[in-house]
């Protein structure tokens, strides 16, 4: 399982100026040539004309686990560049809808939110450009615009997003490149860090760090890498590069009602203590074989 590794693409979409290019940039340590608006056309105009293509990887937090790579699909945020904007949506896995902070919502970030609803399953938020905000009064905004961004998810399929802020570039884009991006890690993290907790699949006596680095795939879609035990009775924790779906996490989210003795759930989010029953289960499949004269009993994934 050595050397594996999860592709996952990630749009970057907003309103023009909101500082997308700004942020692919703080987030990639490797890029296309027409990354970043190397382009003469784009570097006179000031403005991204197309799309520009860039990378960074998150080495493997546990043994076992792939490194995730992640490619970013820098989109223009210009209405007149709707149909590059859309064949950008078309590719990526995921969407991150940077908003100026100091500005909200805006018309083209409106119009990459109906795209993106169309075009992709997952959204992260990245409220950019903090550092524009009044010291004393920072937190308070950023609260505020959060809520504000809650609100307007509510009524989507991406209810529930995670939304980061961020300083992609603080100072603007005249200030010297020694000023360090704020909120990058957080942000990395949610693209990392999605996990559920199954069970049922293995016996409680099973040893589970056999299975570790295995594809798991969820009856939702999802793909998963199972790994490592969680607490006793043979539940595992699964590794779900990208996230999960919003659908599968509205499935996943406990339902308000006393627990019965039916069939528990085969999955649910990441958790610390007992949480009521999921409205609905999502199941989880794991398909495998096992070489018969492994002197260390290493299980293979099947083809």
């Amino acid at each position: 399982m050595a050397g594996r590794r999860v592709n996952v693409n990630v749009g970057v979409l907003g309103h023009i100026d909101s500082g997308k290019t700004a942020l692919a940039r703080a987030l990639s340590t490797t890029a296309s040539t027409a990354a970043f608006d190397k382009q003469p056309q784009s570097r006179e105009r000031g403005i991204t004309l197309d799309l520009g293509f860039s990378c960074f990887a998150v080495p493997p937090s546990a043994a076992g686990e792939p490194l995730l790579q992640v490619t970013l699909v820098d989109c223009p945020g210009h209405a007149s560049l709707i149909r590059t904007i859309i064949g950008g949506a078309q590719i990526i896995d995921l969407m991150m809808l940077v908003i100026d902070v100091t500005k909200g919502m805006q018309t083209q970030s409106a119009e990459c939110l109906v795209i993106g609803q169309i075009a992709c399953q997952k959204l992260v938020v990245v409220l950019n450009k903090i550092d524009l905000l009044e010291d004393g009064k920072r937190q308070a905004a950023i609260d505020k615009m959060t809520k504000k961004m809650q609100r307007t998810l509510e009524s989507t399929k991406f209810r529930g997003a995670p939304i980061i802020p961020v300083a992609a570039k603080p100072g603007g884009p005249e200030a010297p490149e020694t000023e360090t991006p704020q909120g990058i890690p957080e942000l990395i993290e949610v693209m990392d860090d999605h996990s559920v907790i199954g069970r049922s699949l293995f016996k409680k006596e099973t040893n589970i760090q056999l299975f570790v680095g295995l594809e798991v795939r969820l009856s939702t879609g999802e793909r998963g890498v199972i790994d490592g035990a969680f607490g006793q009775s043979g539940k595992f924790k699964v590794h779900v590069p990208g996230g999960l779906n919003p659908e599968t996490m509205q499935l996943l989210t406990p339902a308000l009602k006393k627990r019965g003795r039916g069939r528990g759930e085969a999955a649910r989010p990441e958790e610390g203590a007992a949480r009521p029953e999921p409205s609905q289960p999502v199941a989880l499949s794991l398909t495998f074989k096992r070489y018969v004269f492994d002197p260390h009993k290493k299980m293979v994934q099947s083809p």
